[in-house]
């Protein structure tokens, strides 16, 4: 009689005497189910046989996966465990060669991936984590599917993951830590042993005791010379690899003994992700270029040296605003919401680290996201906000805003030539062409003149009383627009370098 077990894939395998189910699927509470030590027996069984087929499994308590393998640290089979039950689990430098499936089950115990490597894909889609679930420098060559989970305690996960990482809609109701990492590899280079040999020249000929005399003196003579020419090269070699070391230390190009793992190398959905203790949340040297965050609440969220940056927008910005240019007319009005309100939340994070460069970018994400939900006309020029973006980038710019500044004074100055210097900006343009060096510096001197009004008037440091009115309104506009991108500039300085 076969195991009465119906999931996905019926259990053939024989029942027990007296028993509904095969040993691996009776039930922990029932009378007749096999101590722990024998089911791991013949789970190693299994494993020999080449058989991965554990759904619905109901592991011994604790389970150590390197015990299934006798020691080794290869699994060559896949592994389908789907709506099984795990009591503790902890696979720790293991290298799995084809798919893990994990799915619809519930760890009760610790889960412990210590080291582990995958060459395939692994999932726990729709699993339950009862108590703490750490996955340690963790390596994936293709997917890793954690969508719609539940992390009720502390959640941990570093490593590399090369496929995509999926936490759509997944819950972490406590602590929550995803960190990259840098692994530092000692290589002990070739030691260099140096042997020398010598030989000595003896003649008993008295014949020859002073031409050898000599050769002596001149050996000698030669040597010392040899000696301190080597002695001078020593050191110059010594001093140039002591500094080109120290160049080298300051400015590394490559480091063959250092591997970074910036854990997401792929693209990563964090969509509708719930942070129930988000203050308990932090990303850590995470390349953060291809995560997707939209519906999730990131605010007090912790980012410690994530890499934010999109070479496209060339700012610091989400993936979503890149992604967003390939979507129709339709998905691309709908989405910006969400945009606005996650550059909103990462912002505020900045902010409350007092990261004000990261925020500043992040503010610049949002206005756009608002600006871009207005129509054709409003998000180009006739709104506040296109305005407020053309002249200061939404007062994050204080090179946009002292441009601006310089322009309009210059525009003015020309403008306001006549009625300063009381000849036309035109006439005195001709005679600077046809004129020599006196006339150029003659010009100059006029134009100046005229710029340092213009400055007054904007600074407000002058009564625009003129019997022209042209003249008249172009004083009155510079003077409102002075103080106005002065106002505008200070601010925007202030939030390069304020600090709290």
């Amino acid at each position: 009689m076969t195991c009465g077990y119906k999931g996905n894939l019926a259990c053939v395998r024989d029942v027990r005497v007296s028993q509904r189910y095969c040993s691996f699927h009776t039930p922990k509470e029932s009378a007749g189910r096999l101590i722990d030590e024998e089911i791991l027996n013949q789970l190693k069984e299994l494993v020999d046989s080449g058989d991965g087929n554990w759904e619905g499994f109901i592991f011994p308590r604790g389970l150590d996966f390197q015990d299934l393998l006798g020691g080794a640290n290869v699994c060559t089979i896949p592994i389908n465990a789907e709506r099984a039950f795990f009591d503790g689990l902890t696979i720790s430098n293991i290298t799995f060669e084809n798919q893990v499936n994990l799915q619809n089950s519930v760890f009760e115990g610790k889960t412990n991936f210590l080291g582990a490597k995958f060459l395939d894909s692994l999932s726990i889609y729709q699993s339950r984590f009862q108590a703490e679930a750490t996955f340690s420098s963790l390596r994936i060559a293709k997917a890793f599917n954690a969508n719609t989970c539940v992390f009720k305690s502390h959640f941990f996960l570093s490593g590399g993951i090369k496929g995509e990482a999926n936490f759509t809609q997944s819950t972490f109701e406590d602590r929550a830590n995803f960190w990259g990492q840098r692994n530092i590899f000692l290589t002990p280079g070739p030691a260099i042993m140096r042997f020398g040999t010598s030989a000595s020249l003896t003649s008993g000929d008295q014949t020859h005791k002073v031409i050898k005399r000599l050769s002596d003196i001149k050996q000698t003579v030669f040597t010392v010379w040899k000696n301190q020419m080597m002695g001078i090269k020593k050191a110059r070699d010594k001093l140039n690899k002591i500094t080109f070391n120290y160049l080298r230390r300051k400015m590394p190009l490559q480091d063959n003994s250092v591997e970074i793992l910036n854990l997401f190398e792929g693209k990563a959905v964090f969509d509708g992700v719930s942070f129930e203790k988000p203050s308990k949340v932090a990303f850590k040297s995470v390349d953060m270029r291809q995560i997707r965050l939209s519906r999730t609440e990131l605010k007090n969220v912790k980012f410690i040296g994530c890499n934010w940056y999109q070479a496209k927008l060339k700012r610091n910005g989400l993936y979503e605003e890149l992604s967003l240019q390939d979507m129709n007319y339709t998905d691309f009005h709908r989405e910006l919401p969400n945009l606005e309100s996650a550059y909103r939340s990462i912002r505020l994070s900045f902010e409350e680290d007092k990261d004000f460069l990261r925020a500043s970018d992040f503010y610049v994400g949002e206005m756009n996201a608002k600006r871009r939900q207005l129509g054709v006309f409003g998000r180009k020029f006739f709104s506040i906000n296109a305005i407020y973006r053309i002249i200061s980038n939404y007062g994050t710019s204080p090179i946009r805003l002292v441009f601006w500044l310089v322009f309009i004074t210059f525009s003015h100055s020309v403008l306001s030539f006549e009625k300063v210097n009381g000849i036309s900006f035109v006439t005195t343009y001709k005679l600077l062409i046809l004129g020599g060096f006196c006339k150029i510096m003659e010009f100059f001197g006029l134009q100046m003149s005229s710029f340092i009004y213009s400055l007054q008037v904007l600074t407000l440091q002058r009564n625009f009383v003129s019997k022209t009115v042209l003249f008249s309104n172009l004083d009155v506009v510079l003077a409102i627009l002075g103080p106005i991108f002065l106002s505008l500039l200070v601010i925007a300085l202030r939030g390069k370098i304020k600090r709290y």
